[in-house]
């Protein structure tokens, strides 16, 4: 089994079937399936359930692909170490990050990255749903910006700085008579105000419930969003109130110019935010370089 009949084994699980995978790689089914029999004789087994939509692996075939892929692993990341030995400059880093960091972060590093490291294409994965670790588990990202108490054992962690949580209310709220501003609570001392949020399932959201759950609270969500800042500013203009992430350090200063705010007192667990690779990645020096300069604007 050569590299290109190992490539083919990965696309036909990926598109899910033998002749739309052949349609992408230009050439005739009849042609790919041969070519994966080959392989099937040569190892005596079946990769594929072929009789599944979409096409699925067969015991033997989940042991096969899980080898295929370490295989492909060290010869990526031996071509990037011999392109890095080589003085070459050229690549390709994805970036998997929450829009609302995305917003904040990029437009400042990426000017400086871009200016020099030319050569490298930068792609920008945005997801809402809280699965930034697993697009860098499953090769789909090569970087991920990720808040985590919990983490993966597959994973490298930098440590870029201690994600605070903001609570941003109207000055006519309750809390904002009672507590002075910018002080450190307990969320217990907001269990009896109407919150704004954005909608369940989005990253944040599952923050913000772990938050209830550890100060044992049950607060009112009177609205939902998509949007943290827009649940942040419908909060202060209505006179209810929002968590907001406190490493969004632009947003904030802008919006506690208007608003009541305080932070929220870190409990059990502590909130802090990384930057993650995969630990049997090789990290070329253009993706070095940018985590490097992340780590310099969170520092600042």
């Amino acid at each position: 089994m050569d590299v290109e009949q190992m490539e083919y084994i990965l696309e036909v699980l990926k598109n899910g079937n033998i002749s739309n995978t052949a349609k992408k790689l230009y050439m005739s089914q009849p042609l790919l399936s041969q070519k994966i029999q080959a392989v099937e004789r040569e190892l005596n087994t079946r990769i594929f359930n072929r009789h599944t939509s979409p096409i699925s692996l067969t015991f033997a075939g989940k042991i096969i692909v899980d080898s295929i892929k370490k295989i492909l692993d060290v010869r990526d990341n031996l071509l990037l170490e011999i392109d890095e030995i080589n003085g070459e400059t050229r690549g390709c880093m994805k970036i998997a990050i929450a829009p609302h960091r995305a917003a904040s972060l990029l437009p400042k590093v990426l000017p400086v990255y871009l200016a020099a490291w030319p050569l490298v294409e930068v792609e920008i994965i945005e997801d809402t749903k809280g699965t930034l670790s697993e697009a860098v588990i499953n090769e789909q990202a090569d970087l991920a910006f990720v808040r985590t108490e919990n983490k993966n054992d597959a994973l490298e962690y930098v440590y870029l700085n201690k994600d605070n949580i903001i609570l941003f209310g109207g000055l006519e709220t309750d809390l904002a008579k009672r507590i002075p501003q910018g002080s450190t609570i307990s969320l217990q001392e907001a269990k009896n105000e109407k919150f704004v949020s954005v909608y369940e399932g989005y990253g944040f959201r599952k923050t913000q419930e772990e938050l209830f759950k550890n100060f044992n609270i049950n607060p009112k969500i009177i609205l939902e969003t998509h949007s943290i800042e827009l649940a942040c500013r419908l909060a202060i203009s209505c006179n209810f109130v929002s968590l907001y992430p406190g490493t969004l350090h632009d947003e904030t200063t802008v919006i506690k110019e208007k608003s009541f705010f305080c932070y929220i007192e870190r409990r059990e667990r502590a909130h802090n935010f990384y930057l993650c690779h995969r630990k049997d990645a090789y990290i070329p020096k253009f993706m070095r370089d940018f985590i490097k300069m992340a780590q310099i604007i969170y520092d600042g």
